[in-house]
């Protein structure tokens, strides 16, 4: 029953990273509606979702990025905390750098930014779940 939990766990960690990395960073942007954004601010510590200005010096603890762009057929700009890595992105933003977003049709809340600097913590995510679906356990 262990084994099996481990397993299941391991298959729903592999399941969350690829439609994160396949769809939220290539499929969306072909699919779905591109902007170009910049950041506006960066998430606060804790379950506080106040934007703040400013992210952290050290790579390792970078903060997930607020983006305002404006919508296609929109006539005022939006802010949101990107939705591409949940966790944390490897790589720090600056404040007001240009970034890429992408975002379903008519759903611009769902904006997650396009960039290489999303792909190393999910990544790192997926061998964990590749690990605990295949690895040998006594």
């Amino acid at each position: 029953m262990k084994r099996w939990m481990i397993k299941a766990i391991g298959f729903v960690i592999i399941l969350y990273s690829l439609y994160v990395l396949i769809g939220k960073q290539i499929v969306m942007p072909i699919m779905g509606n591109t902007a170009v954004g910049t950041v506006a601010g960066f998430k606060a510590k804790g379950y506080n979702r106040t934007p703040v200005s400013r992210s952290y010096d050290k790579i390792w603890q970078a903060r997930t990025a607020y983006v305002r762009f404006i919508p296609q057929d929109a006539s005022d700009s939006i802010t949101i905390l990107s939705d591409g890595n949940v966790f944390v992105s490897l790589l720090n933003y600056h404040q007001f750098q240009t970034v890429k977003v992408a975002y379903w049709k008519g759903k611009p809340q769902t904006a997650s930014i396009i960039n290489w600097r999303e792909y190393p913590m999910l990544l790192f995510i997926l061998l964990v779940g590749v690990i605990l679906v295949f690895g040998k356990y006594s």
